[in-house]
This record gives C-alpha cells, structure tokens and sequence, in this order.
C-alpha cells in the first residue's frame, strides 16, 4: 500500500473508531472505487434494533471533493420526507467524511437481478412515490441531478425513497446556469448532456427512463458510446420506447411527457396529475425478493 492509500486507510480507522462509540458497522452493501465511496450497514449503540447506513466518502483534502461533500450534508439535512432518504448525523475529517443515514434494503437496481421486468402495478407505485419525492425536492429548490435505478431504494413493504444526494443543487446555486455534464449517462437529460441551462425538470426524465427500464427491462436509449447516446437522446423520438401504446396508451403517454423536450416536458406536480399515477396505489408491496445483503465484514 503506498503512503496516500495508508493515510486515507488510517484516516477511516479513525473516522470508525470515532462512529464506533455511537454507531457498530457490518457489512459493506456498496463500494464504488473510482469515486472514493463505500457504504456499509450499521446499528445504533442506542438501539441496535435499528439498521442504518454509513456512507465514506474519500475526500484527500481536496477542496473540491470537501465543498461537495460538505453540501450533500447541507441538503440531507435539509429535506425531511417519506421518499427521500433521511439523514441521521454526518462526521467528517480532512480526508474522510461519512454520513449515517436510514437504511434501506433493496435499490431498483438489484431488485432488477430478480426480475427483470416488474409487475405494471409495482413499476407505477415506484413511479409514483419517487415522482412524489421529487415533487417535495422541487418544492424545496433542489434538483437531484442523477434519478436512476441505483438511486432509487425501496423497503420490504414498498416504500421509495430517493438516494445519493452527492450531485443535487440546491436553488442557491443558479441551476439554470448550470452547463456541467451531471449523472448517470443512460438517465441523463439531453439538455445536461448538451451542457444548456437547465432546471429540475432534468429528474423527471430520468424518471421516465427508469419507469421504462422496470416495465419493459430495457433502457429507452441505449448505445455503445457517450456521443452515439447523446445523438439519441437528443433526438426526442419516442418510437424508442418499446412499449405497444395501443395496449397502454397510459402508460406510453406517461413516457412520452417525461422524455420530451425540456420547454414541453412536464413538472413532477403536474405527472402525479397522469391519469397513470392519479388512479395508482401510492404504496404496493414488491414481489417476494431473497436477502441480497453482502457477507464482506468492515475492517
């Protein structure tokens, strides 16, 4: 190990240590290398009944890594709702920062190695809370900037809740101004990808992609390239979607108003106004998944 991996290694063995006289970790649910994160699954001293997260975030005395860390903490501990994840208390050093927050089992994403296409029913009720989530954001002047399937958690009995807050905005910061490339490609909104001004209307088409993945298991848009997907994607040509509209004009309606051009597309308020969510059970329980957590012990 050279002598930067040492530091930040000694800095989390810090950072545990200190989580430890409150928090117990257990298992790590998600590691991703290239961007210096970790999250692992912890319990409470106060009561170890209660599972929550704890998510690392390599910060190395970067400036820029400790603005944006310092403001997803700012924006976590602002928003308070159903289907946003909640925020419990945040620690951080120079090197490593770490946020507890509320634990969730499941993510769209590996309930898709289960099923690869889900029940209409239970496809919509996602749609539905993560549209209503949104709705909330909005509301509060923040865009998430990266809806996707592994940002969306869902509980044993169906409840959504938006994650990873680490590219959100909060109003302060002028989005429409904002011309920088943000999120998951495959759910990114032609006009992040075009670097135009933009607002949080950038969520609501990754929420239309996500609805189409979970119906149909396919991505609407789907290339070998960035620039191949972005010719794509900022085509608006709705014969992507692979849904037979005459089976569900609904459903492929609610697709075609979430993935349209920015100046038509509509606004979360109006989406939870579709006849597709309006009728909906907000809340529907998932279909019976096995226990996908990991066995890697933490430190």
């Amino acid at each position: 190990m050279d002598k930067k991996n040492m530091n930040v290694a000694a800095h989390k063995i810090n950072m545990t240590m200190a989580l430890e006289r409150r928090f117990v970790p257990v298992e790590i649910i998600y590691y991703k290398k290239d961007m210096g994160v970790e999250v692992c699954a912890c319990y409470s001293n106060a009561d170890p009944s209660t599972t929550l997260a704890i998510k690392f975030v390599q910060l190395r005395c970067e400036a820029r890594r400790i603005e944006k860390f310092m403001s997803e903490c700012a924006i976590m501990k602002r928003v308070h709702h159903v289907h946003v994840i909640d925020a419990v208390t945040t620690f951080y050093t120079s090197r490593v920062g770490a946020i507890v927050m509320e634990w969730v089992p499941f993510t769209v994403a590996s309930l898709k190695k289960v099923h690869r296409v889900f029940p209409r029913a239970f496809a919509v009720s996602i749609t539905h809370q993560i549209l209503v989530g949104l709705a909330y954001l909005h509301s509060q002047g923040i865009t998430h900037h990266d809806i996707c399937a592994n940002n969306v958690g869902v509980s044993r009995c169906g409840v959504a809740k938006i994650l990873d807050f680490d590219l959100a905005c909060a109003c302060e910061a002028d989005t429409r101004a904002c011309r920088t490339t943000r999120g998951t490609p495959f759910y990114m909104a032609p006009e992040v990808m075009e670097k135009k001004p933009h607002d949080e209307r950038v969520d609501i088409w990754g929420c239309g992609v996500l609805l189409h993945v979970m119906t149909t298991g396919a991505l609407p848009f789907d290339a070998s390239t960035f620039d191949v997907l972005a010719r794509l994607v900022t085509s608006y040509d709705p014969s992507g979607f692979r849904i037979d509209s005459e089976q569900d004009v609904s459903l492929f309606d609610a697709f075609a108003l979430m993935c349209s051009p920015p100046h038509i597309r509509w606004t979360a308020a109006t989406m939870l106004e579709h006849a597709l969510f309006s009728c909906s059970d907000p809340v529907y329980e998932p279909p019976p998944v096995p226990m996908l957590l990991p066995t890697v012990i933490v430190l």
